[in-house]
This record gives structure tokens, sequence and C-alpha cells, in this order.
């Protein structure tokens, strides 16, 4: 998930600083370009969030032991991602959705 919430910061800040800066034909292209993509955004599926996204866009508290518990019984790779240098575990869609019922894409693109 935060590479995807990158994504999405950096595409907002290029859109902004093209709007801003359309004075070429080279840059009204770009900003179609950016545009198009900006709007296509929604259409990305969320694949794996960490706990403390979750919890944060949520507001409760979800343990990251029955995330780990339902990927090994089920053959699940747990990805890590790097948070303010420490390594985090980041849980698969599929392990949220079975373990807490939540859907990641209708919460975080909702």
């Amino acid at each position: 998930m935060t590479t995807l919430t990158q994504a999405i910061s950096a595409l907002d800040t290029l859109r902004e600083f093209l709007l801003a800066n359309e004075t070429s034909d080279d840059r009204q292209e770009a900003v179609k370009e950016v545009s198009e993509l900006f709007k296509q955004k929604p259409k990305i599926r969320i694949r794996s969030a960490t706990t403390t996204e979750v919890n944060k866009a949520t507001g409760k508290t979800f343990y990251w032991k029955p995330l780990r518990d339902y990927c090994r019984a089920n053959s699940l790779d747990i990805d890590q991602v790097e948070i303010n240098g420490l390594d985090v575990n980041d849980y698969p869609h599929e392990a949220w959705l079975h373990v807490y019922d939540i859907n990641l894409d209708t919460l975080f693109l909702a």
C-alpha cells in the first residue's frame, strides 16, 4: 500500500506542477497524459497493506498475528516494506478480507 500511496502522491504533485506551468504544447500534452492517469487511479487494485495503514484508515486496531496465521495456513506470501527505516509486514488483500472482512480497495480507494 505504501508504494501506491507514494505513487498517487507523486502523480498529484506532477499534475499540479504541470497545470501551473502549462505554457508550451509539450506541457499541455503532458497535462493531458497525467490527467488520464489520474482518472484511472480508482481502477488500481490494492494488493496489500500493513496493520498500521489499516489502523489509521479505520481508527480501529487490527492485530498482525491472525493475518500471519492465515497467510501461513493458505501459503500466502507476506511482503515487507520499509517505513521510516523499519521493515514492516505488508499483508495480502485476501488475508485482510478473510480475517477481518476488510476490502482494501473499498477502504483506500473509496
